[in-house]
């Protein structure tokens, strides 16, 4: 695989769930990319303070210079959230979290969208974003900081949404007993998660007119988890050797972090879609073929719960809420600017890409 003789700038915006720590692995041990920090929402898979030490010991694990900045805790609508004893299972990095080095370099004190502001105005290139936990971070900076230099942003590349397909907020809910948080997660069968727990700031990062390649489910759907990935990591370094154990304890049936509907891989898959642009189109993941040129929106509104709705055990619920907080849908209004979407991957080459960046030396610092 070819490699840039400059690196690309990026800031990897995520909520460290078990593929964020796959992507960001991936990234880490690209060399084609700079990875000038990561910013941290607490609105997603781990809580704030968890999240911020699992990305600090990914970047001491990667050897990398890599900053860390804590971002969002809430998000700025509603209350949605993943399941607590979901959140549990990241927080801890499926047990792995206290049998690794505890970091030694403190996190940066800036905030999450002042770190971004900063790199905007400082830099002398470009800079990619790669958006892996929702948009509460992002739309905070649109809305703190608008002297940012948003012009700056070569590209914002998103895992994120259901376009044409189903999306997997209620997929999660109704997997387990455990996972159940009623018909407001139970009915709501048209929105992926990273857009589902911040539908406002969604909405908002949408109606700018910064660069956006959004990878769906859509795509994602093309590239499912299986063991077969751990054994992929033949590369002994600690980074590497991290990312086995996360995909063999994910992916192993009947075991406590196996999920019972098959999974997609998810942010790794945004992640080598921004790898894509160093590679040649014979060899891209996504290839040009697989975009589409789509206006979306989203639908930020949430029914409230009549009084006295309660789930049963196991769905149908006792009330339809019909809840679409996060649905895409497409415009033709010319006012919404269209982006590129993916709607479709290649697996084999996913395969290929990922076998290679993940087995990579790490970078000497």
């Amino acid at each position: 695989m070819n490699t840039q003789v400059k690196p690309k700038a990026v800031i990897i915006d995520s909520d460290i769930g078990w593929d964020d720590i796959v992507a960001i692995s991936l990234m880490l041990k690209n060399p084609n990319f700079n990875v000038l920090g990561i910013t941290v929402t607490g609105c997603g898979e781990t809580h704030l303070d968890k999240g911020v030490q699992i990305a600090r010991t990914l970047v001491e694990l990667g050897q990398s210079n890599a900053v860390v900045c804590r971002g969002a805790e809430k998000p700025s609508c509603y209350d949605n959230q993943f399941p607590p004893s979901f959140r549990a299972q990241m927080d801890s990095v499926f047990g792995l979290l206290d049998t690794l080095k505890k970091p030694v370099r403190p996190a940066d004190p800036r905030p999450a969208w002042d770190f971004i502001a900063d790199c905007l105005a400082t830099t002398s290139e470009p800079i990619s974003i790669l958006s892996l936990g929702g948009f509460t971070n992002i739309a905070k900076l649109l809305d703190v900081r608008p002297d940012a230099n948003l012009g700056m942003i070569d590209d914002i590349v998103i895992m994120g949404g259901a376009v044409d397909c189903e999306g997997n907020v209620a997929d999660l809910n109704n997997a387990a007993p455990q996972f159940d948080q009623g018909p407001v997660y139970g009915t709501n069968t048209v929105a992926e998660w990273n857009i589902f727990l911040d539908a406002k700031a969604a909405k908002r990062v949408f109606h700018t007119s910064i660069p956006l390649t959004l990878v769906p489910l859509d795509a994602c759907n093309h590239v499912m988890l299986s063991k077969a990935y751990a054994g992929y990591v033949t590369a002994t370094d600690p980074l590497a050797k991290l990312v086995h154990e996360v995909l063999k304890l994910k992916a192993t049936k009947g075991g406590p972090y196996y999920e019972p509907k098959p999974v997609p891989v998810f942010d790794p898959l945004a992640a080598i879609a921004l790898a894509d642009t160093a590679e040649p189109e014979d060899r891209k993941v996504i290839s040009n073929g697989d975009f589409d040129i789509i206006a979306l929106d989203v639908v930020d509104l949430q029914p409230e719960l009549p009084y006295g709705c309660r789930p049963t055990p196991k769905p149908p619920y006792d009330c339809d809420t019909h809840n679409e907080c996060g649905k895409l849908f497409r415009v033709q209004d010319p006012v919404y600017r269209p982006f590129k979407v993916a709607m479709s991957a290649d697996p084999e080459k996913f395969e290929r890409a990922f076998k290679h960046w993940i087995n990579a030396p790490l970078p000497q610092v």
